[in-house]
């Protein structure tokens, strides 16, 4: 409710005299009006000191993901490859549901595999192990009672010659690496690598060459490494430590990085 003083002080102008009052005033009593021009400076203040404060916290935070986003980082392609050996149906399943699931049957490491990774790579990898062929399945030990290959197709359990397995373990040790390198869960489990790895030493060992001891192996890098830069040479380049480009480029910690800016646009659209 207005006071007396305020009713008095309107009367006594005319219109194009009174004077627009701010939203803030304070009323000291019936007798004085005070207006709050310090006030409304010290709010002033705070809000501008506010978005400066904000601003810079912004251009920090966005230089700082930035660099983060570009920094060369020890980083894996991709780091949840699953290793467990099984990439499309199981062992022992029928042609026919396999391959509704999109599965092909690969006669090197047994195993139904999506058919995307019947690349040339793959493929050619494959044709090398059967040209070392012909390969023969059997039923048992002895040898006796070879497999069609329908039926081995449907079984988990057969025999091979200790050639072909040898080979099989030659090839597989490459194909699980060419999955990994490609970012594709390698087809064996790491228990099958040490088994493969451990057969082929074995078999070595069983008749070792004459020269297994001599020193006739000269170690060089292999393949050939990169040179090392100092600063002076890198120049601006983002690449100090090495010519060579990284295989696989933090992509996870760039998309994080540009999904932060993101946010703190927006925060800072909304803020002014």
């Amino acid at each position: 409710m207005p006071t007396g003083s305020y009713v008095r002080l309107n009367q006594s102008l005319d219109d194009h005299e009174r004077p627009v009052l701010p939203h803030k005033v304070r009323f000291m009593d019936h007798h004085e009006i005070k207006w709050s021009d310090q006030s409304k400076w010290s709010d002033h203040l705070k809000e501008s000191w506010k978005n400066y404060t904000l601003a810079l916290s912004i251009v920090v935070i966005t230089a700082l993901a930035s660099a983060l986003a570009i920094t060369p980082q020890h980083t894996h392609c991709q780091s949840d490859l699953d290793t467990s050996g099984y990439l499309c149906a199981p062992s022992g399943t029928h042609p026919s549901v396999a391959r509704q699931r999109g599965c092909e049957y690969d006669w090197m490491s047994f195993h139904w595999l999506p058919k995307n990774r019947f690349d040339e790579e793959n493929q050619a990898l494959i044709r090398e192990f059967e040209q070392l062929g012909p390969w023969h399945r059997f039923a048992d030990a002895e040898g006796t009672q070879v497999m069609s290959p329908d039926e081995t197709m449907l079984s988990t359990r057969f025999w091979l010659t200790k050639r072909e397995h040898l080979h099989h373990c030659q090839f597989s040790l490459r194909q699980a690496y060419l999955f990994m390198a490609r970012g594709q869960d390698p087809p064996f489990n790491y228990t099958h690598i040490t088994h493969c790895s451990q057969s082929l030493i074995d078999a070595i060992y069983e008749s070792p060459p004459k020269d297994m001891d001599e020193p006739i192996i000269k170690v060089v890098p292999f393949p050939e490494h990169p040179e090392i830069l100092d600063r002076a040479e890198a120049g601006s380049s983002l690449r100090l430590g090495f010519v060579g480009q990284p295989t696989c480029l933090p992509t996870l910690m760039i998309g994080q990085a540009f999904s932060f800016r993101m946010q703190i646009s927006a925060i800072w659209q909304n803020t002014i």
